[in-house]
């Protein structure tokens, strides 16, 4: 109950944040950032839930970040930017991300150009561009490349939640308008200047929100709710916020780190806030490193839980706190969705498969915990319809991913009573060889963005 009101406390900071900013212009001064592609490559219809935008920009991050706030006001709608409690926090939360987060910090003036606001303005917060908020569930398994048939590491996910939008989930209203949260997903590739490449399936921030990601070192991420982490009753922008969220570090991560203990030095020295839910991370890198990352909300202790050479789980619960199945509580047999539920079937689908794992192999495992309840009698945390949303295989060798999206409900299984999921055919996008976006079919892993046969 505290979690939840705390949640529904700091949604409601930011909806006020950004409602009382002063509504700001896009600048025409920004028009020739290098976009290379904005495009719907999956559309929203009648019966469907989710348009999946592609977005692909190349440049300083200054542009980068100028042609992202561009976006964020032309296809999200995104006018207002959250606004700072005072001027003190303003120029502590500037300072600590120009000293921390560089690359952040040169995008953040790239949306100060796009909204027309001066850089070091007291009352703009230029760190984030959110939209539809909210936290998220989610089941994955870390492949070292010593497990693989193609010897390249590999992760498979599920993006797992409930289709309704945010005001709803925190019981502001109860009329179900407007967008449900993750209904407007991208797939997102940027080129820097500064820092890695980096491909992303993201939603809720156009600046951090990565959800899973890979990088052209041959890092990737995932970010995942946490159980029992109670957030802070704080916006995740503007306000008193001090430091990085949860969302902002991971994409910092992303952008800076080759290896797993590269990653692990920069969240060691890093603030990290979560208004909105816990969250816990994977990072994981192509040599065959993968680590859990949670961070105790009552002490600030990290935590990092590291994978040893076999296939590595993470489901929503504090590895720190139960790190093996001897730990788990009891669970009732019909709630399939809860947490360490979900982590026991993943964990016998791996114990019952022989010789080394394919894509297809670890997306038949994960299919064993797609998420289609429609209410919370199965273990989820909230009594809403919840969904597999994507399901995504990445191959860091490649700086690959490839990822459906889901459609709409199918059938009644008859065995469970539960609706079957009806995806979309896989896309597979790929990083482009150093960044060479002017002939995409010469690239490393690059496959056309358009339904894998």
């Amino acid at each position: 109950m505290i979690f939840f009101q705390l949640y529904r406390i700091s949604l409601m900071l930011l909806m006020i944040s950004v409602l009382l900013s002063p509504a700001l212009a896009y600048s025409p001064e920004v028009g020739d950032v290098p976009t290379v592609t904005d495009e719907v490559v999956l559309q929203k219809e009648p019966g469907t839930f989710m348009e999946v935008r592609h977005i692909v920009v190349a440049g300083t991050n200054e542009e980068i970040g100028s042609a992202l706030g561009k976006i964020a006001q032309d296809d999200y709608g995104v006018s207002n930017l959250s606004s700072f409690s005072d001027r003190l926090h303003a120029d502590a939360r500037r300072e600590y991300l120009q000293r921390n987060a560089p690359v952040l910090y040169e995008r953040m003036l790239g949306v100060a150009s796009a909204y027309g606001v001066d850089p070091a303005n007291t009352t703009h917060d230029t760190s984030g561009l959110p939209y539809d908020l909210g936290s998220f569930a989610c089941s994955m398994i870390y492949y070292p490349p010593n497990t693989t048939t193609a010897g390249h590491a590999m992760a498979c996910r599920n993006m797992d939640y409930y289709m309704v939008p945010v005001d709803v989930l925190v019981c502001l209203n109860t009329t179900d308008e407007g967008n449900a949260l993750f209904s407007r997903t991208y797939v997102m590739e940027l080129y820097p200047d500064e820092g890695y490449a980096s491909l992303a399936v993201g939603s809720m921030d156009l600046m951090s929100g990565v959800f899973d990601g890979v990088n052209s070192a041959g890092l990737g991420v995932a970010t995942f709710a946490v159980g029992g982490f109670t957030p802070s009753a704080s916006p995740l922008y503007g306000g008193n916020a001090s430091g990085l969220n949860g969302l902002q570090m991971i994409r910092s991560v992303l952008d800076q780190a080759a290896t797993v203990d590269e990653a692990k030095m920069i969240i060691l020295n890093s603030r990290v806030y979560f208004p909105v839910s816990g969250m816990h991370f994977m990072v994981y890198d192509r040599s065959g490193n993968a680590s859990i990352v949670e961070i105790d909300p009552t002490n600030g202790d990290v935590h990092f839980t590291d994978a040893a050479d076999d296939p590595f789980i993470m489901t929503n619960h504090a590895v720190f706190r139960y790190p093996d199945a001897s730990t788990f509580p009891e669970v009732p047999e019909n709630k399939s969705y809860n947490t360490f539920h979900r982590h026991l079937t993943l964990a016998d689908a791996l114990e019952t498969h022989h010789g080394l794992s394919s894509p297809a192999d670890a997306e038949a495992a994960l299919a064993r915990v797609y998420a289609h309840a429609d209410d919370d009698s199965e273990g989820a945390g909230h009594p809403f319809p919840i969904r597999t949303l994507w399901n995504v295989c990445s191959d860091l060798d490649n700086g690959e991913m490839t990822v459906k999206f889901y459609l709409r409900d199918g059938p009644l299984d008859p065995a469970t009573g539960d609706p079957t999921l009806v995806f979309s055919e896989p896309f597979t996008f790929g990083l482009r060889s150093g960044g060479d976006l002017s002939s995409p079919s010469s690239g490393i892993g690059w496959n056309s963005v358009v339904p894998t046969p």
